[in-house]
């Protein structure tokens, strides 16, 4: 009873603007029914966003132009999580942390993001971009706080955080791990390719941030990148290099094979 008078003065007011199917996907009514010591475990899909100002001298921006560069990729990205069956589940620094029941939700919000926020550079001054993270993975949700909102209390942010630092490393837009993929439809196609792995876990790029004329030239070199990739994680500098030579011969400005096969340089270097 000490329990259900607690949850009874939740401010529910402040819990309005939940979406109504996060807690049918959690198999409760409302927030009642999800007990403070009784959280829910559910696979489930998380997207993390994060703002990049492409300004040249990001020193240079006051608190109110980096407050509003902020405000207006989250009045781009917050309607189209809502939109694809997502909730936004924190707002972080930089972005925010989305929760979906589907991998082909997440990324489908994905490229609608990336989509708006190419539109809405042409009308920004500073112009923006964003990288983004999915992974599919067991997450735990319970009651956090003293408005007792739901929330993610398993610890995946970490793993995601990775994901972007690897976007920022390989200049890539959004990376997509194994066990997204693993949860998709076969009627569903877009176009990836595998670029990079963290502690054994496989993550693929989405293509969809490419214009058609170099997304083709991509998708025709996917198998001497992924090659490339799986030559550099098993050690064979060598093999990586040539690969990776050979795509930028085709796609000089393939970001991922730049990066890569300097690394196998250097790495070549310090063997040698």
């Amino acid at each position: 009873k000490q329990q259900e008078n607690k949850l009874r003065q939740v401010d529910f007011s402040k819990q309005k603007n939940i979406n109504k199917n996060f807690y049918k996907f959690l198999g409760k009514n409302s927030v009642l029914e999800l007990e403070c010591g009784n959280p829910v475990k559910k696979e489930t899909t998380l997207m993390l966003c994060e703002l990049k100002d492409l300004s040249e001298d990001k020193g240079a921006l006051t608190l109110k132009e980096n407050y509003q560069l902020l405000s207006s990729y989250l009045k781009i990205v917050a309607p189209f999580v809502v939109k694809h069956n997502g909730f936004v589940d924190k707002y972080l620094g930089e972005g925010l942390l989305a929760v979906f029941p589907s991998g082909k939700d997440a990324i489908e919000c994905a490229h609608a993001i990336l989509k708006a926020v190419k539109a809405k550079n042409k009308t920004l001054k500073i112009k923006i971009d964003t990288t983004i993270a999915i992974h599919s993975s067991a997450v735990t949700f319970g009651l956090v706080g003293e408005e007792k909102m739901p929330s993610i209390v398993s610890n995946e942010l970490d793993l995601l955080s990775q994901m972007q630092d690897k976007n920022v490393l390989l200049g890539t837009k959004i990376l997509i791990s194994k066990d997204v993929l693993n949860t998709i439809k076969q009627n569903f196609a877009f176009d990836y390719r595998f670029v990079c792995m963290i502690d054994k876990n496989y993550f693929y790029e989405s293509l969809a941030c490419y214009q058609k004329r170099k997304r083709d030239k991509l998708k025709k070199m996917k198998n001497k990148v992924e090659s490339g990739v799986q030559m550099f994680y098993s050690n064979k500098f060598e093999q990586a290099k040539d690969y990776f030579s050979s795509v930028l011969r085709y796609v000089p400005d393939d970001n991922v094979s730049f990066v890569y096969f300097n690394q196998a340089t250097e790495k070549l270097k310090d063997i040698a």
